[in-house]
């Protein structure tokens, strides 16, 4: 996974976005965009696409949809 694919499965949020959501700095994020990401970042990347996802899922439940 790069740091571009990450952002997008996000809901295509920013560098900044990410760097809080997983609590490093901008600089780290853009290192890794640059350099690949640490596999223990990927694990955690791929856990909140699926939280999120899960999130969307109950709340379209929720509406009715």
């Amino acid at each position: 996974m790069k740091v571009s694919e990450a952002l997008e499965q996000l809901g295509n949020i920013g560098i900044t976005d990410l760097a809080k959501r997983l609590d490093v700095s901008r600089q780290a994020v853009w290192y890794w965009k640059l350099n690949g990401l640490p596999k223990l970042r990927i694990y955690e990347i791929r856990e909140m696409i699926e939280n999120d996802s899960k999130g969307r899922d109950t709340s379209e439940i929720q509406q009715g949809i």
